[in-house]
């Protein structure tokens, strides 16, 4: 029998010119290990939306979307820097990158006390304390979280998912507790970046300790890491801004309906970048010609495969929602809409190409000019037409990125046969 399925796979090889049996290997630990975080995820968010009031929900939302803003002050880039420099088998650069990440981090730390401070000013205690929380903890946060990227740059996906797991349970189970206790949202976004703080650095001590990792002081990573981080700032800040905007334009009741829309299309954006996670390694150490040949083949078996996915969520969507999250029935045409933006997904594989090669060109074409036009949609739509008008802005700006990628990546291959 073992025999048959590897001719099988061998034979869908040959025929997809794709390494199936990588994809299996990896992708089934990455599905693991993310199967345990939807898993947790949802007990949450069915908690948050069916027990707190749907103004408390989406305060909480919007400190987080905040807390990401603040975020890009820093270098967004280097997880990225780092995986490809462990890739090529520098794997003392994870060492060297996270300590001139939490160096680099001293800007979140600023923008957030900031908020803080305005917030004092204008009598609102909770959000001045929720900020005043992320100045202290999210610059922790975002700089031990870059243990991940090692076990992505080195192929390692199942020891990778089994950490990432044990990392996640203490936060969940910690979130959960605290619920019963509160649901003021200062108190939640406390305990949430403390548990993460805590989870986080322990994943990261076993890492440095069980791999023996020491410092690899590699030239030009910080310089890649501040050109990505160009990029990748004004990518997060419009990502990050939508909820934002909805909070700032509509309130917080329509940030939990546009949270609670959004959140199935996240998870099911992570699961195809799972495909991404696991290409990377093998983009670096593949030259742009023969990627320029092979990877068109596998653009549109991912779409494909993104199409089918939408077709079935935009069935399933108001029964998912009756189940979960009954009191948000007007989430589910906000949602079936969202799910659009799946066909949009195989562009992160030419994202993935252009990282590996260092195309700064045409990542900076895309990394700048999206976003700025996804602000400016989001930024208009909600003030004109609400909810709606900020899911077209959403939309919209998913599709400009595909097509202009596609088009750079068929511009860069033809320089390159020429």
């Amino acid at each position: 029998m073992n025999s048959r399925i590897r001719s099988i796979i061998r034979f869908a090889e040959q025929r997809l010119q794709t390494d199936i049996s990588y994809l299996i290997k990896g992708s089934f630990w990455l599905l693991v290990g993310y199967a345990v975080q939807v898993f947790t995820g949802i007990i949450l968010t069915y908690a948050f939306a069916n027990f707190l009031p749907k103004e408390v929900y989406g305060t909480y939302q919007f400190i987080l979307s905040m807390a990401a803003i603040a975020s890009i002050f820093t270098l967004t880039g280097i997880g990225t820097a780092i995986n490809r420099a462990v890739a090529q088998g520098e794997e003392g650069a994870l060492r060297y990158g996270m300590r001139m990440q939490f160096m680099w981090s001293i800007g979140i730390f600023l923008c957030a006390v900031l908020l803080s401070i305005y917030y004092l000013l204008h009598a609102n205690n909770v959000l001045a304390l929720a900020f005043a929380i992320v100045a202290l903890f999210q610059p922790v946060v975002t700089t031990l979280g870059l243990y991940r990227v090692y076990f992505q740059g080195t192929k390692r996906f199942k020891e990778g998912s089994i950490v990432d797991i044990l990392q996640r349970l203490f936060p969940f189970v910690t979130l959960i507790s605290a619920f019963f206790l509160t649901h003021n949202p200062a108190a939640l976004i406390g305990v949430f970046f403390v548990s993460q703080a805590l989870s986080l650095g322990a994943g990261y001590m076993y890492t440095l300790f069980r791999h023996r990792l020491g410092i690899t002081v590699v030239p030009g990573l910080i310089s890649y890491s501040k050109h990505l981080s160009i990029m990748e700032s004004v990518s997060e800040l419009a990502n990050a801004a939508d909820k934002a905007l909805v909070w700032v334009f509509l309130g917080a009741a329509p940030t939990a309906v546009y949270s609670l829309a959004l959140l199935p299309i996240v998870h099911l954006q992570a699961i195809f970048g799972f495909v991404r996670q696991l290409a990377f390694p093998k983009l670096v150490n593949r030259s742009f010609s023969d990627l320029a040949e092979t990877l068109p083949r596998k653009i549109r078996l991912y779409s494909f495969a993104a199409f089918i996915t939408v077709g079935a969520y935009i069935i399933a969507a108001p029964f998912i929602f009756h189940i979960l999250f009954p009191k948000y029935p007007e989430a589910v045409i906000y949602s079936q809409m969202l799910a659009l933006a799946l066909l949009a997904v195989p562009r992160s594989l030419i994202t993935q190409v252009f990282l590996a090669h260092e195309k700064k060109h045409e990542l900076y074409l895309v990394n700048i000019s999206t976003p700025i036009i996804k602000l400016v949609a989001l930024a208009f739509g909600v003030a004109l037409f609400g909810l709606p008008g900020i899911v077209a802005a959403f939309l919209f700006s998913e599709f400009y990125a595909a097509i202009l990628q596609m088009y750079l990546f068929k511009r860069a291959s033809s320089l390159v046969e020429n």
